[in-house]
């Protein structure tokens, strides 16, 4: 089925297509896609956070193989899913906010490891 998929996936520059077990789970089950688009309208997002904390956990440890002093932050500004935010709290990673709306927002889910890269003028 992910050979499928990813037969049908073309770009410029070509990449190859990385599909989670998760993914490829959804798109082979017919039954369980109808329900979400039935659910949600077309087109649909369908967001996962379950790798967030192993990805950054893999960064971490690549960095510290090298003796890199690396803190890994999630980027607010270009992810508006709060729950990647509860994800990365609960990875204990820190959040990228580029306003006060954002930060607010952070705040109030619990983060308490927060950057700004906004720059005032």
């Amino acid at each position: 089925m992910s050979s499928d998929i990813q037969k049908m996936c073309a770009g410029d520059p070509p990449l190859t297509a990385r599909l989670a077990s998760w993914m490829s789970d959804l798109l082979a089950d017919p039954q369980v896609t109808q329900r979400v688009v039935e659910e949600y309208g077309s087109p649909v997002n369908v967001l996962h956070t379950g790798a967030l904390a192993g990805n950054a956990s893999d960064l971490s440890d690549a960095a510290a193989e090298l003796d890199i002093d690396l803190r890994v932050f999630f980027a607010r500004k270009a992810n508006k899913a709060l729950s990647f935010v509860d994800a990365a709290r609960d990875a204990g990673l820190g959040v990228d906010v580029a306003s006060e709306n954002e930060l607010r927002q952070v705040l109030d889910r619990g983060c308490s490891h927060t950057t700004s890269s906004s720059r005032s003028q």
